[in-house]
């Protein structure tokens, strides 16, 4: 039954029974029996034939959400039998790319040393992407900018605060913001990115309208650029330094400090929140010690 249900969910994720067949390694026409052997199991009909192309039902569709549920649990069962460790299974981890370099692996390592049975997989995205997937129970955690609202059926724990500045080359020596912006290319984060509204506040409050020179989808990016000397930009302070952001100058803007509050975000319903717990007490460990030394 597990088996059936793996490819049922893999249908529902890829859109079709071909997508299905490659994900879970076996022919397009092996999905198609397993399907049927589905539907009869459950007396239920969870495709519609009458296209070229079998389609959902919404029966099948609502059945969709028990489904992940039923094969996370019965793999954390596996997992935890196989494993030494009282902490097992898998968990899916969503995380902004600003902090893959650092904090990710950083905090996976202490995980993976203190409960080596748990098998992650990580899916990195910007925070508008993020929530969604949490929503969805694409991923069961994520570590992204806090959401403006936090529906009552999600968990936020803060991590912390990164402060918006202006980032510019180290040669830049100049110290008015005002004259750094005006005379140097604008480097924009995406408008979808929720820290690119911030800086047009900060931009409106100067009383600055800029024509940007580029719009780029991740801070790396925008690290890259800056380094290589084509622009400066308005973007947070990364609370974990990097090799490129230690390259970069960052220089205090605004008049009230504008901040991405850095935190992970997870559904109260998710079946692994042992996980999810365990992972956070991973990530405070990076925290202390870098705070303590």
């Amino acid at each position: 039954m597990i088996r059936l249900l793996k490819t049922f969910v893999a249908i529902a994720e890829t859109g079709s029974f071909v997508g299905a067949a490659d994900k879970v390694f076996v022919t397009p026409a092996a999905v198609s029996q397993q399907m049927k052997r589905l539907e009869d199991e459950l007396q239920i009909i969870l495709f519609s034939r009458a296209g070229r192309s079998p389609e959902m039902t919404h029966a099948a569709l609502s059945l969709v959400p028990q489904a992940r549920d039923i094969i996370q649990r019965c793999e954390q069962m596996v997992a935890s039998a196989r494993s030494k460790s009282l902490l097992a299974g898998e968990m899916r981890i969503g995380a902004v790319p600003s902090l893959m370099q650092n904090l990710v692996p950083l905090s996976l390592k202490n995980l993976k040393n203190d409960f080596p049975g748990v098998h992650i997989r990580i899916i990195p995205s910007l925070s508008d992407q993020l929530f969604a997937h949490v929503e969805r129970g694409v991923v069961d955690a994520a570590i992204m900018s806090k959401p403006q609202r936090i529906g009552a059926s999600f968990r936020w724990h803060p991590l912390a605060d990164e402060t918006l500045m202006l980032a510019t080359h180290q040669h830049v020596t100049d110290k008015d913001v005002r004259m750094i912006l005006t005379n140097r290319p604008y480097l924009r984060m995406a408008r979808t990115a929720w820290v690119s509204s911030l800086a047009d506040d900060i931009l409106e409050e100067l009383g600055l309208s800029l024509v940007d020179a580029m719009e780029l989808d991740s801070l790396e990016t925008i690290y890259n650029m800056i380094v290589h000397d084509l622009g400066v930009a308005i973007i947070p302070k990364p609370c974990f330094d990097n090799y490129l952001s230690r390259q970069i100058r960052f220089i205090p803007i605004g008049k009230v400090p504008r901040t991405r509050n850095i935190g992970v975000l997870s559904r109260k319903d998710s079946q692994v929140f042992p996980l999810i717990d365990a992972f956070q007490s991973a990530l405070g460990a990076v925290f202390d010690k870098d705070k303590f030394g």
